[in-house]
This record gives C-alpha cells, structure tokens and sequence, in this order.
C-alpha cells in the first residue's frame, strides 16, 4: 500500500520507522548475598516519517515483563522491540541486561 499525497499522488515509503530512546546494555551488580536484581527501562518509541506516530505498531518479541524484570545475578536477558508502519516497514531496538555478581 502506497500512502497518499495532498495531491493525490502515491509515495513508495520504503523507510523504517525512525526509532527513539533505545536503551543501551544494562549492567547491574547483584545485591550482596542476593541472588536477584530488579532492574527497569524507558520502553523505546517509534515514528514513521509519513505519517508520525500514526500506523506504527510495535511489540516485544521476547518480554512478557513491560518495561520491568528481576533478573538472576548470572543470567543475560536480550530485549527486543519491533516497531512496523502502515505499510510493513520494520526496525528494531534491542539490547541486553546483564546482572552481575559483588
């Protein structure tokens, strides 16, 4: 599907989604004696250069948490969010949490 112009004319969109606020790796230290860490993020946001913030659709493909976690000191979690356009245009913002040991 080609958006429409003022004019009347289709424009081939064939630009992601601009994405915004990706959080770089998280590395935390676990609590002394703790064998967890609660650890939370900003969620990313997307824009399409079309039409805004209209049409883009996003998830998480491997969260079930939101923008939240207790993560086991050892343990490395990737994060992935999928932002898509009115026409299926995709990007991604991923990154990992980490919870190390004191």
């Amino acid at each position: 599907m080609c958006p429409l112009l003022s004019d009347g004319s289709r424009v081939n969109d064939v630009t992601p989604p601009l994405i915004m606020d990706c959080p770089q790796d998280i590395v935390r230290q676990g609590p002394a004696g703790g064998p967890r860490q609660f650890v939370s993020w900003t969620a990313p946001t997307a824009s399409d250069t079309l039409n805004g913030d209209s049409g883009i659709r996003s998830s998480t493909d491997n969260v079930n948490y939101e923008t939240q976690r207790t993560v086991n000191v050892g343990q490395i979690i990737l994060v992935q969010y999928t932002f898509v356009d009115a026409v299926g245009n995709t990007a991604y913002c991923a990154f990992s949490i980490k919870v190390e040991s004191k």
